[in-house]
């Protein structure tokens, strides 16, 4: 078994950091967490909730800010002893990243400071289904549903791992509902032993 992650939102925990970066660059006193984004577009949930009309270019400048510094980025609990146990079942799992090109230096010594020597590769959100079939992956762990559900379609297991912005979503073939990381183990065991 060849298995991918998605980095942001999988094994980064980006998004408290990236909403309180937001809160104090543009003044929002009401500014939402991460546990209240009920829908991936995270632009949307705060101008909607927060009464604010953000740009992508006022997210992306908050993006901009951090991470380059990759302290202040932490892993999700047990995402490199997750790789770790992963990497001795199946094949080296990789990290398929929505991420910007523009990070591409920064994103590698976040992941081997963090998670270790893992493959990294870059691909926008609509794009991660190629670069998956050439990497020959059978399953990948995400968060975004729309991503999950490409993934499943084109016949890649997919593991949609539970976070508040794809709780909208219900039980689709080839997607499997995962509380947390260390689920993950259990299901890759099982499609091994199999």
């Amino acid at each position: 078994m060849k298995i991918g992650f998605d980095l942001d939102g999988v094994l980064a925990d980006l998004y408290d950091l990236w909403l309180a970066v937001i809160a104090y660059e543009y003044g929002i006193k009401n500014i939402i967490g991460q546990s209240e984004c009920n829908q991936y577009s995270i632009k949307k949930v705060i101008n909607e909730r927060c009464g604010v009309n953000l740009s992508r270019n006022n997210m992306d400048s908050a993006l901009d800010f951090i991470i380059p510094q990759i302290n202040i980025v932490k892993p999700f609990k047990g995402a490199k002893k997750i790789l770790k146990t992963v990497s001795m079942s199946a094949k080296n799992p990789v990290i398929i990243t929505a991420r910007l090109d523009k990070y591409k230096d920064c994103t590698r010594a976040w992941v081997d400071q963090w998670l270790g020597d893992y493959e990294v590769f870059h691909a926008a959100s609509d794009q991660k289904v190629g670069v998956a079939l050439r990497l020959g992956l059978n399953a990948f762990v995400e968060d975004k549903a729309s991503t999950a559900m490409s993934m499943a379609a084109a016949g890649i297991k997919s593991y949609l791992i539970d976070r508040p912005w794809n709780q909208n979503i219900g039980q689709r073939e080839g997607v499997v509902r995962v509380n947390e990381l260390k689920d993950i183990v259990g299901h890759c065991w099982a499609s091994i032993t199999n």
